[in-house]
């Protein structure tokens, strides 16, 4: 509940994992959750309690659905450290299709009602230099392509010069994005962004 009483216990995993997303489908069915220890992604029917191991994708770090019912994206870093790439996963079957190789750190995943995904593209040296985080949208159709997309190269920087980008989430209502940017060292603090439907700062929501 708003005053954090716990209405239900699902259950407890086999042992103890770093998080890393928990997202619920509009409808409050079903929800899916990952955690990098393991690397495994599973499925939580919220009617039946029953959760059930979808697939197993190494570092993975964010998700968000698709328009498309029964499909998501996950961030990952599944082939090693700073390996950042975009799945698309079958939310019923757990089958994966890489869609992006961006490399660096991995970041988070938006996907907006037309369809285009937007993934922060995050330097591969630690801490991240100032200024070398951007946050790119990717068109559908050229998600939807079956080619392996880039970073920059393959779309359009939609907003720039970010210390760092840790979480995104997209609010259909303005057409525009509430963006995290953590300081991991660069002096500066953590500042939670509201950015207009250009991309700009509009307004700071947040510090710490």
């Amino acid at each position: 509940t708003a005053d954090g009483t716990v209405l239900r216990d699902y259950g407890v995993l086999p042992g103890f994992v770093f998080p890393t997303f928990f997202e619920v489908d509009d409808a409050g069915a079903m929800a899916y959750f990952g955690e990098s220890s393991t690397g495994q992604i599973r499925s939580l029917d919220l009617a039946t309690g029953e959760i059930r191991d979808l697939v197993q994708l190494t570092f993975n770090y964010d998700f968000a659905f698709d328009v498309v019912p029964g499909l998501g994206y996950v961030v990952a870093s599944a082939f090693g450290s700073a390996t950042n790439s975009v799945f698309r996963v079958d939310l019923v079957t757990g089958d994966t299709v890489q869609v992006a190789a961006l490399g660096g750190f991995s970041g988070p995943v938006e996907v907006v009602s037309v369809g285009n995904l937007y993934a922060a593209v995050l330097p591969d040296a630690f801490p991240f230099p100032a200024g070398g985080t951007d946050f790119v949208r990717f068109e559908a159709a050229d998600v939807t392509s079956g080619a392996i997309l880039t970073d920059e190269a393959d779309g359009t920087v939609y907003s720039g010069g970010f210390n760092s980008r840790s979480s995104a989430d997209y609010d259909p209502a303005t057409n525009s994005f509430i963006v995290m940017e953590t300081s991991t060292g660069t002096g500066s603090d953590s500042i939670v962004w509201k950015l207009d439907p250009a991309g700009n700062r509009e307004s700071v929501v947040a510090t710490a």
